[in-house]
């Protein structure tokens, strides 16, 4: 085939796909279709058990009497109550105690169960132990050595077991993990506790250091995108309403690594006669808070 009839050939095929032969233009192209990010819903995974075995290695829930001593003004004398957590063991040998001493008038729960986050077949224990509206979990890796992977409370993260969230954001087959802080918990004395923000921290597997650390500014779109756009609290006359409001919308700002934003929005928007106060008490809840630190660098954030 010479050059003259080759390049026809080519010109025809080009006009053949343009659909210029034809009359007819191309299909415009349809729009890919974002897809949602792969999600594990975590209350699937939690057995009522109390124990799990899994390559040679055995978890089980046991049970210990506390002295619980119960808040001032309900004048109910102290008691002993059962609480529960869980003991990592292989061959009879307990190799790691899973306890942060989370318990009420009532006792506690402490749940666990199998899970696969790291984008390969092996499986990982998921370890929950929590009282309503609080709690913390781990996540520990048993190949080819135990080892925790996730550690809630050394971030001093987490609330119910069921509030943690496992996805993965960036579709690199390796999940994130979710969970919200409960320092907050302390501004209970200026709204309901059903009113104050609980921000979400993100928390990304560190391949190098081969622990999960927080990442809310690498995921800054997904965690701004969950707040509403038109919040009408904003400009509610209800002084519980505004103030909800106005945190929520700081302390994602905050978490995502836009602290000078944060708190010029604050000030534009927070016109209550407690700014002030507010201000000083979430600084000084944040000045404490490891993951804060962590953040931004500040001396004493946990790695």
């Amino acid at each position: 085939m010479n050059r003259t009839v080759w390049l026809l050939v080519r010109a025809i095929r080009v006009l053949l796909v343009c659909g210029l032969l034809i009359g007819t233009r191309p299909a415009p192209a349809q729009p890919q279709k974002q897809s949602r990010p792969k999600e594990i819903w975590i209350g699937d995974i939690f057995t009522d058990d109390d124990s799990l075995s899994y390559g040679g290695y055995v978890l089980q829930k046991l049970h210990r009497k506390v002295s619980y001593d119960y808040p001032r003004k309900t004048q109910t004398p102290s008691t002993r109550i059962d609480v529960s957590y869980a003991v990592l063991k292989r061959r009879g040998k307990s190799l790691a105690k899973f306890d942060d001493h989370i318990y009420f008038g009532m006792g506690n729960d402490t749940r666990f169960g199998l899970i696969s986050i790291l984008g390969d077949s092996a499986k990982q224990v998921v370890i929950s132990q929590d009282v309503p509206r609080g709690g913390t979990q781990w996540v520990v890796t048993l190949s080819p050595h135990p080892r925790v992977i996730f550690d809630g409370p050394r971030w001093s993260v987490g609330r119910e077991g069921d509030d943690m969230g496992i996805t993965d954001f960036d579709a690199d087959g390796i999940y994130e993990i979710t969970v919200p802080i409960t320092d907050f918990y302390a501004l209970q004395d200026k709204m309901s506790i059903s009113q104050i923000p609980l921000p979400e921290i993100v928390f990304r597997y560190a391949r190098g250091k081969r622990k999960y650390l927080p990442a809310n500014p690498r995921f800054q779109n997904y965690l701004l995108g969950e707040l509403s756009p038109t919040d009408d609290r904003l400009s509610s006359n209800d002084p519980l309403e505004l103030r909800s409001a106005v945190l929520k919308k700081l302390l994602t700002y905050i978490y995502v690594g836009r602290e000078r934003s944060a708190w010029d929005f604050y000030d534009r928007a927070y016109k209550l006669d407690d700014r002030l106060e507010i201000k000083r008490r979430v600084k000084s809840i944040l000045h404490r808070e490891p993951v804060y630190k962590f953040i931004y660098n500040r001396a004493g954030s946990r790695r």
